[in-house]
Protein backbone atom coordinates (compact mmCIF):
# COMPACT_ATOMS: atom_id res chain seq x y z
CA UNK A 1 0.00 0.00 0.00
CA UNK A 2 3.13 2.36 0.31
CA UNK A 3 5.78 2.84 -1.88
CA UNK A 4 8.65 2.20 0.44
CA UNK A 5 10.19 1.18 3.88
CA UNK A 6 10.82 4.89 5.04
CA UNK A 7 7.31 5.83 4.13
CA UNK A 8 5.41 2.84 6.12
CA UNK A 9 7.39 3.75 9.14
CA UNK A 10 6.64 7.56 8.27
CA UNK A 11 2.92 7.02 8.41
CA UNK A 12 3.24 4.61 11.58
CA UNK A 13 4.72 7.68 13.00
CA UNK A 14 2.55 9.84 11.81
CA UNK A 15 0.13 7.42 12.96
CA UNK A 16 1.40 7.52 16.70
CA UNK A 17 1.26 11.47 16.90
CA UNK A 18 -2.21 11.84 15.91
CA UNK A 19 -2.99 9.23 18.56
CA UNK A 20 -0.92 11.14 21.05
CA UNK A 21 -2.45 14.52 19.88
CA UNK A 22 -5.73 13.06 20.70
CA UNK A 23 -5.43 10.55 23.66
CA UNK A 24 -7.66 12.80 26.06
CA UNK A 25 -10.07 11.67 23.26
CA UNK A 26 -8.95 7.45 23.81
CA UNK A 27 -12.13 6.60 25.97
CA UNK A 28 -14.97 7.97 23.12
CA UNK A 29 -13.22 5.36 20.34
CA UNK A 30 -15.05 2.36 20.40
CA UNK A 31 -12.96 0.09 18.26
CA UNK A 32 -9.40 1.30 19.07
CA UNK A 33 -6.98 -0.93 16.43
CA UNK A 34 -10.12 -0.50 14.12
CA UNK A 35 -9.48 3.27 14.43
CA UNK A 36 -5.51 3.07 14.29
CA UNK A 37 -6.33 1.23 11.10
CA UNK A 38 -8.45 3.89 9.37
CA UNK A 39 -5.74 6.31 10.13
CA UNK A 40 -3.26 4.32 8.69
CA UNK A 41 -5.03 4.25 5.34
CA UNK A 42 -5.95 7.64 5.53
CA UNK A 43 -2.26 8.92 6.18
CA UNK A 44 -1.07 6.41 3.57
CA UNK A 45 -3.91 8.05 0.87
CA UNK A 46 -2.31 11.38 1.31
CA UNK A 47 1.11 10.34 1.11
CA UNK A 48 0.74 8.50 -1.94
CA UNK A 49 -0.95 11.59 -3.12
CA UNK A 50 1.78 14.09 -2.02
CA UNK A 51 4.14 11.58 -3.83
CA UNK A 52 2.17 11.66 -6.84
CA UNK A 53 1.89 15.34 -7.30
CA UNK A 54 5.28 15.49 -6.66
CA UNK A 55 5.91 13.31 -9.83
CA UNK A 56 4.02 15.57 -11.27
CA UNK A 57 5.51 18.30 -10.81
CA UNK A 58 9.05 16.67 -11.45
CA UNK A 59 8.21 15.89 -14.97
CA UNK A 60 6.54 19.74 -15.55
CA UNK A 61 9.72 20.68 -14.25
CA UNK A 62 11.87 18.11 -16.67
CA UNK A 63 9.53 19.40 -19.55
CA UNK A 64 10.25 22.58 -19.23
CA UNK A 65 13.50 22.27 -19.58
CA UNK A 66 13.55 19.85 -22.30
CA UNK A 67 12.04 23.10 -24.26
CA UNK A 68 15.52 25.53 -24.28
CA UNK A 69 14.96 28.35 -25.55
CA UNK A 70 15.83 29.14 -29.41
CA UNK A 71 19.33 31.29 -29.80
CA UNK A 72 16.32 34.05 -30.99
CA UNK A 73 14.66 33.85 -27.89
CA UNK A 74 17.92 34.28 -25.66
CA UNK A 75 19.33 37.24 -27.08
CA UNK A 76 15.65 38.91 -27.23
CA UNK A 77 15.61 37.83 -23.04
CA UNK A 78 19.10 39.47 -23.04
CA UNK A 79 18.51 42.27 -24.67
CA UNK A 80 14.88 42.93 -22.72
CA UNK A 81 17.38 42.06 -19.15
CA UNK A 82 19.65 44.85 -20.19
CA UNK A 83 16.72 47.57 -21.08
CA UNK A 84 15.00 46.41 -17.46
CA UNK A 85 18.48 46.72 -15.56
CA UNK A 86 18.80 50.16 -17.72
CA UNK A 87 15.36 51.42 -16.72
CA UNK A 88 16.33 50.64 -12.78
CA UNK A 89 19.33 52.53 -12.99
CA UNK A 90 17.11 55.44 -13.77
CA UNK A 91 14.29 55.08 -10.64
CA UNK A 92 15.38 56.97 -7.61
CA UNK A 93 17.56 55.54 -5.29
CA UNK A 94 15.42 53.98 -2.77
CA UNK A 95 13.19 51.95 -5.71
CA UNK A 96 16.61 51.08 -6.99
CA UNK A 97 17.20 49.31 -3.66
CA UNK A 98 13.85 47.90 -3.20
CA UNK A 99 13.60 46.64 -6.28
CA UNK A 100 17.25 44.91 -6.06
CA UNK A 101 16.86 43.89 -2.82
CA UNK A 102 13.19 42.03 -3.14
CA UNK A 103 14.24 40.99 -7.00
CA UNK A 104 17.63 40.23 -7.02
CA UNK A 105 18.14 39.04 -3.25
CA UNK A 106 14.88 37.66 -2.86
CA UNK A 107 14.45 38.86 0.43
CA UNK A 108 10.96 38.96 2.43
CA UNK A 109 9.27 42.36 2.86
CA UNK A 110 10.19 41.97 6.81
CA UNK A 111 13.74 41.69 5.86
CA UNK A 112 13.81 44.99 3.50
CA UNK A 113 12.64 47.00 6.05
CA UNK A 114 14.95 45.67 8.37
CA UNK A 115 17.77 46.64 6.41
CA UNK A 116 16.47 49.74 5.26
CA UNK A 117 15.16 51.17 8.35
CA UNK A 118 11.41 51.96 6.60
CA UNK A 119 8.40 50.10 7.41
CA UNK A 120 7.06 46.81 5.93
CA UNK A 121 4.04 48.97 3.95
CA UNK A 122 6.60 51.82 3.04
CA UNK A 123 8.18 48.70 1.20
CA UNK A 124 5.61 47.77 -0.35
CA UNK A 125 4.57 50.92 -1.85
CA UNK A 126 8.34 51.33 -2.81
CA UNK A 127 7.75 48.37 -4.68
CA UNK A 128 4.48 49.16 -6.24
CA UNK A 129 5.76 52.16 -7.34
CA UNK A 130 9.42 51.16 -9.02
CA UNK A 131 7.12 48.08 -10.44
CA UNK A 132 4.62 50.16 -12.17
CA UNK A 133 7.33 52.84 -13.53
CA UNK A 134 9.40 49.98 -15.18
CA UNK A 135 6.65 49.05 -16.88
CA UNK A 136 5.69 52.50 -18.16
CA UNK A 137 9.51 53.12 -19.28
CA UNK A 138 9.54 49.37 -20.56
CA UNK A 139 6.17 49.79 -22.86
CA UNK A 140 7.41 53.66 -23.96
CA UNK A 141 10.33 51.78 -24.93
CA UNK A 142 8.86 48.92 -26.87
CA UNK A 143 6.40 51.56 -28.73
CA UNK A 144 9.23 53.60 -29.78
CA UNK A 145 11.17 50.84 -30.93
CA UNK A 146 8.56 49.25 -33.06
CA UNK A 147 8.64 50.00 -36.49
CA UNK A 148 6.60 52.18 -37.92
CA UNK A 149 3.98 51.37 -41.44
CA UNK A 150 3.94 54.70 -43.24
CA UNK A 151 0.52 55.70 -44.19
CA UNK A 152 0.17 55.43 -47.70
CA UNK A 153 -3.47 57.05 -48.08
Amino acid sequence: MTFSEKDAEDIVQDVMMRMWDIRANWSMIDNFEHYCMTLVRNFTIDRMRSLQNRYKTEEIRLDAQDKSPSPEDRIEQKETERMVQKIIRKLPEIQQEVIRLREFEELSYKQISEQMHISEDQVKVTLYRARKKIKEMYEKFNQNERPRHKNTH
